[in-house]
């Protein structure tokens, strides 16, 4: 059984770390359309969506590494990321808006919830391929 990661363990801090830095790698790769979008003044009303699509594709890449390293309970180290991530975002948009909470505001944690809930499940399980024959 491997060291579980939300007892604070030695060690894991660097795990975290470069989860961190996956996340912000998948993220910057994919803002990357959203930047083309807005250079060539191409559907500013697809901005939002990229943005959010960016930061899912981010969350489930950091929980699928964290699970994938800590082996066991991939749907709660997902939740932890995807929470993490929601609140940080939530945090900077409305440091910068100041426009309040919206139904876009609970379409982004659904959409970053469920995308790293599943990362999470698919990291558990990526390494627990059996074969039978």
């Amino acid at each position: 059984m491997k060291k579980d990661l939300l007892t604070g363990k030695s060690g894991k801090i660097g795990l975290i770390i470069k989860a961190l830095l996956l996340f912000a790698a998948v993220f910057a790769a994919v803002m990357l359309f959203a930047l083309i979008m807005y250079i060539f003044a191409a559907g500013f009303k697809y901005s939002a969506l990229f943005a959010t699509l960016s930061a899912a594709s981010g969350a489930f890449a950091a929980a699928f590494y964290l699970s994938g390293k800590n082996g066991s309970r991939g749907w709660l180290t997902g939740a932890a990321v995807g929470g993490i991530v929601f609140c940080v975002l939530t945090l900077i948009s409305l440091m910068i808006n100041r426009g309040g909470l919206t139904q876009n505001t609970l379409f982004r944690f659904v959409i970053l919830m469920l995308s790293s809930v599943i990362g999470g499940i698919l990291g558990v399980n990526r390494k627990s391929q059996h074969k039978y024959i």
